[in-house]
């Protein structure tokens, strides 16, 4: 298991990292709708908004962590990114 979230492949990283923001927010929303609604229940509300959330927070960050891959592959792949010399030449 790793130690951080640095130390997670990208795919991996996206993910962990798109479920738990829309996680976290949809336990916000959720807590303030149900606190306004019915306090007794607003645990329930919570977490009947913050789960789904975070399995689309999960999904996004899924897509996200794959274009990222993708698009780090061809990078390498075309041998055009080199670090000591910008790709745009100064103005």
């Amino acid at each position: 298991m790793a130690a951080s979230l640095g130390e997670l492949p990208i795919v991996q990283r996206a993910v962990a990292t798109g479920s738990l923001c829309a996680g976290v927010i949809g336990v916000l929303v959720g807590l303030a709708v149900g606190l306004v609604t019915y306090p007794l229940t607003a645990w329930f509300a919570a977490f009947e908004v913050g789960f789904p959330a975070a399995l689309a927070g999960a999904l996004i960050g899924l897509v996200v962590g794959l274009v990222l891959l993708a698009r780090r592959a061809r990078t390498r792949r075309s041998g055009t990114h080199d670090p000591a010399r910008p790709s745009l030449p100064p103005n």
